[in-house]
């Protein structure tokens, strides 16, 4: 029987309805985040370039990227800042843009990565949550989408810099298992410095920047001496550089997009694999597999994993695999430190998430081992990634907490998510790392003193995790900035992680600190030598003196903000 096909069968999908139904068309392959062309890198690259977009107008100098547990992105600039009469329709509204004006001397936008009026819909089409900030001359205006529908917007003063504060997280109903990877995103901001001289970008506690450009790309990456010192050619709307080096170009083969070989070497990108073979080497197979091998180890990138037993290797999924002996959790940064984890019973072995899995004998947390963990009623809470629950307790990534019933709790702040949320039973308060509070935290009144940072408060006390600051002041408990330390300029656009204060005290976590001045403490982290500073005129509390260090002790530096 022929179906009836009338006018009912015809849908019109608004812009944002359009983007969810066939993300594809828009951001490409969704992915999991294991690659750079993952999906999730494009969101993130359409927030970047917009705020690159206003470095190139010579409106602000600096962008702060923040990552959250590898799910939840935060992009921070200092340009001129969206105006705000238009702030809804500039990210939602596709076709909407400031970048069509064909009239040169009308034009905000001179030079600009984006020009199709899309890129920033995606971003809060595609997320669960979105949040953007608009800070023009004294008043932000904010606007928070979930799923592409707005939820709130409210304007209000504000004495912060003018510029634009995006956050996102991506929809995990579209976005399965994803993860960002460190080493993505550090790639992915190099790049950025690279093409943009000048520009300081800082991806959490690391800082990009570039004086040189495409000579410092040269430099960085080159594996060989270079036969001729780099040719650079830079105008107003071109950039070039090259150079040759004395590598055999008659065994090089490229194998795909991200490996090749030579005689001697295999290549990831533009990075040697220490002690791949060559000969033997054979890139992934597609599918669920990311990993490449010779005949004696596995590959994830240019990271080793260094599997014990060959012959009995098998990957489970994107995050997991296993041998006879150990587990191995795929991701570059938890490989780096070859930290192996034995495997219970390879046979039982089976993965929950991106983060949990399970065998007979044992409940994983990438590379550990959750300690008292009961495999057979052990489940990761719904939606919530890093937090599990068993008939004994509830966990928090590897560590048991006191808590039995996380469903019997009541809660704060869960529409921000669990990792912002606090807790109680009615006589302990519990806070996003589930860990107990001290007896007398309010919890009408708890909450963070900073993104990203692990300082609480409630209307009596101030907390670092579950201790408390003896004598803090929370009416005027504020966490120190931190100065971030170059060869040739100093930055303080990102809040400290050890050391705090109120307006009497200073506090190294949750430690007093005797007979400091507040008014001329300052603490940060040498980029040079790589290691962190604080100290006041007195004396240093951390870290030795440097000609570098001297120089901003002794106000010499002009601190970019």
């Amino acid at each position: 029987m022929q179906q009836d096909y009338n006018d009912s069968n015809i849908r019109t999908l608004s812009g944002l309805e359009h983007i969810r139904h066939r993300p594809g068309m828009y951001i490409g392959t969704l992915g999991d985040g294991s690659s750079i062309d993952d999906g999730i890198y494009i969101l993130l690259k359409e927030v970047m370039d917009n705020s690159i977009d206003e470095f190139k107008m010579n409106a602000g100098s600096r962008i702060e990227v923040n990552v959250e547990d590898g799910k939840r992105i935060s992009v921070r600039d200092y340009g001129r800042g969206i105006p705000q009469g238009k702030l809804i329709e500039c990210v939602s509204e596709p076709k909407t843009s400031a970048k069509f004006e064909s009239d040169k001397t009308k034009k905000v936008f001179k030079n600009s990565i984006g020009m199709n009026g899309v890129g920033i819909k995606a971003v809060t089409a595609l997320s669960s949550r979105f949040v953007v900030s608009s800070y023009r001359d004294g008043k932000v205006r904010t606007a928070v989408f979930e799923r592409g529908i707005l939820k709130n917007d409210v304007t209000e003063p504000t004495d912060e810099e003018n510029g634009t504060f995006i956050f996102f997280e991506p929809d995990d109903t579209k976005f399965l298992n994803y993860h960002f990877h460190d080493d993505n995103l550090e790639s992915m901001m190099q790049m950025y410095s690279y093409v943009n001289v000048g520009l300081t970008i800082k991806l959490n506690e690391k800082q990009f920047v570039s004086h040189r450009g495409l000579e410092d790309l040269f430099q960085d990456r080159m594996t060989s001496d270079a036969l001729y010192p780099i040719i650079h050619i830079k105008g107003s709307d071109i950039d070039i550089a090259f150079t040759h080096t004395c590598q055999d170009p008659s065994t090089f083969k490229v194998l795909n997009e991200h490996y090749a070989t030579d005689m001697h070497h295999v290549w990831f990108n533009d990075n040697i694999i220490e002690g791949a073979e060559p000969t033997t080497f054979v890139i992934p197979n597609g599918g669920i597999s990311n990993l490449a091998h010779d005949a004696h180890d596995y590959y994830m990138g240019n990271q080793p994993l260094h599997v014990a037993d060959m012959g009995s290797f098998r990957q489970i999924d994107e995050n997991w695999a296993l041998d006879s002996l150990y587990v191995y959790y795929l991701d570059v940064d938890v490989l780096a430190d070859k930290k192996a984890v034995s495997v219970g019973d390879s046979r039982t072995f089976k993965a929950l998430n991106g983060f949990y899995a399970v065998d007979a004998k044992c409940v994983y947390y990438k590379n550990n081992i959750v300690k008292g963990a009961d495999p057979a009623s052990f489940a990761v809470l719904k939606g919530q990634y890093r937090y599990g629950q068993d008939r004994h307790r509830v966990y928090y990534e590897a560590y048991g907490s006191k808590i039995r019933n996380f469903n019997a709790l009541r809660h704060k702040n869960m529409e921000d998510g669990i990792y912002n949320a606090f807790h109680t039973d009615g006589k302990t308060v519990y806070n996003p790392e589930l860990m107990a509070m001290p007896v007398g935290t309010d919890f009408l009144t708890i909450h963070k003193v900073e993104l990203f940072r692990n300082w609480y408060a409630d209307s009596k006390h101030v907390y670092y995790e579950n201790r408390l600051l003896p004598g803090a002041n929370p009416k005027t408990f504020v966490i120190f900035p931190s100065h971030y330390v170059n060869a040739d300029y100093v930055s303080d656009n990102n809040k400290n992680a050890d050391y705090s204060h109120d307006d009497s005290h200073v506090y190294y976590r949750d430690s007093l600190m005797s007979d400091v001045d507040i008014a001329s403490f300052v603490c940060g982290y040498d980029f040079v030598v790589e290691k962190s500073f604080a100290f006041d005129k007195s004396r240093y509390y951390e870290g030795t003196p440097n000609p570098r260090i001297e120089k901003l002790r002794q106000g010499k530096y002009q601190v970019v903000k």
